[in-house]
């Protein structure tokens, strides 16, 4: 189901492989073409009987076919590295619910729980606000992030958005959204960049562990603690009154020894993820326009019509 303001269009005769007319409509020729067709300046509009006026050309079935199986062998790796990603994020969360919200961390069976103001907690454990902890520091405006090619990973109110050639935090830490209807929490194991929509964790106490917060974080709604202006903003101040349970060093070491590693292979997958989107959107013009010709290839264009693409 879409709503009134989406349309779908579907091919209406077999001599279009529908995987290539998504991807010609992807193309950035194409979407000029549709741009020129558009109407209102409050709201831009497309007008359904414009579509009719697009110029649209397209090769021989089996070129389509070809084409759209080379472009959605990306896709498919992409997606394929998203689940890995997915899967090992959940593993890390799990192992973080485990031991500090359900408190069945290794050896807790020889640790007492006590009470506190926020309940029962293990013994050793010191219940806190995060002002005690740390500090939210504002990002700043950069320019020309989503084209570059640098070392460091930019983030904005929901996550990574770019590259840049220099660090605004030079170590790994956590971001957190401040601008939005959905501001995240987000990890970065590397020194990062954070734009002015987002916030950046600087604890202030030597016993945060940046990995252990970040998690921490992950549990809480950060779309609840809005600074009441009329663009939605994290408050900063609704922040630091936030109850938290400092845990014991030894437990927050062994997290750290076992996430870690996990976290170093969902970094590598992001970045093969940032490759293969990148070099797909540099064959995508040159396909469709016949630039690169696929005649000669060897692909099974069959299959790749059936979903079963190769590359």
């Amino acid at each position: 189901m879409i709503n009134a303001q989406l349309l779908i269009l579907r091919p209406d005769h077999n001599e279009i492989c529908p995987k290539y007319f998504y991807y010609s409509f992807c193309d950035a020729d194409f979407q000029f073409q549709i741009r020129n067709f558009v109407s209102g300046s409050a709201q831009p509009q497309l007008p359904i009987h414009s579509l009719r006026n697009l110029v649209y050309r397209y090769p021989p079935l089996q070129t389509q076919r070809k084409i759209a199986s080379i472009l959605s062998a990306y896709d498919d790796l992409i997606e394929n590295n998203t689940r890995r990603i997915a899967i090992l994020e959940e593993m890390a969360q799990a192992i973080y619910r485990d031991w500090f919200v359900n408190f069945r961390f290794p050896g807790h069976e020889n640790v007492r729980l006590v009470d506190s103001p926020v309940g029962k907690i293990p013994e050793g454990w010191e219940p806190t606000t995060w002002g005690e902890l740390a500090t939210l520091e504002y990002g700043k405006r950069l320019l020309d992030y989503k084209d570059a090619e640098g070392p460091v990973p930019v983030y904005g109110t929901n996550g990574p958005i770019g590259f840049n050639d220099i660090a605004l935090c030079d170590r790994a830490g956590v971001i957190i959204g401040r601008k939005g209807a959905y501001r995240g929490v987000e990890y970065s194991d590397v020194p990062f960049w954070v734009i002015d929509t987002a916030f950046y964790l600087n604890p202030t106490c030597d016993s945060v562990d940046i990995i252990w917060a970040y998690y921490k974080l992950l549990q809480l709604d950060i779309n609840k603690m809005d600074s009441g202006s009329a663009i939605p903003s994290t408050s900063r101040d609704a922040f630091y009154a936030v109850p938290v349970v400092l845990p014991a060093d030894n437990v927050v070491t062994e997290l750290r020894d076992i996430v870690d590693d996990l976290m170093l292979k969902c970094r590598v997958l992001h970045r093969k993820n940032h490759n293969l989107r990148t070099t797909r959107d540099l064959l995508l013009p040159k396909l469709i326009s016949g630039q690169l010709d696929v005649e000669d290839l060897d692909i099974d264009a069959q299959k790749s019509f059936n979903g079963e693409p190769q590359a």
